[in-house]
C-alpha cells in the first residue's frame, strides 16, 4: 500500500481528480489537482501539472480571476526554470493569461 505522504501516493490523488474531472465534479477535481499541486511529496513535474488543471477547471467553472492568479503565480513561481518543458508553459501561460484580460 502507499499512503499520500509519497509521490506515488500524490500521483495516484492526481489520478482521483481526472476521475472526479471525468464525472463532472469539477469542484471536488479542483479540489484534488490544488492539494496534489501544494502538497510537498509531489515532484515538480506533477506539482506544475496539477497547478494547471487548477487553472483550467477554475476557468471552466467561471471563475476567472482564480484561474488568472494561479495562472500568474505559477509564471512566478517556475520563471526560472529551464528547458522545453517549461518554455512551452511559459508561452501557453501568457497567451491563457491574454485570454482572461
Amino acid at each position: 500500500a502507499v499512503g499520500t505522504e509519497c509521490e506515488k501516493g500524490q500521483w495516484a490523488t492526481f489520478q482521483l481528480g481526472w476521475t472526479a474531472a471525468y464525472r463532472q465534479n469539477h469542484p471536488r477535481a479542483l479540489e484534488i489537482f490544488e492539494a496534489v499541486g501544494r502538497h510537498p511529496a509531489s515532484g515538480l513535474g506533477l506539482r506544475v501539472s496539477s497547478r494547471v488543471q487548477v487553472a483550467t477547471l477554475a476557468e471552466s467553472l467561471g471563475d476567472r480571476d482564480r484561474a488568472r492568479r494561479e495562472l500568474e503565480a505559477l509564471k512566478a513561481d517556475y520563471s526560472s526554470e529551464t528547458g522545453p518543458y517549461f518554455d512551452g508553459l511559459r508561452r501557453n501561460i501568457e497567451d491563457r493569461l491574454a485570454r482572461l484580460q
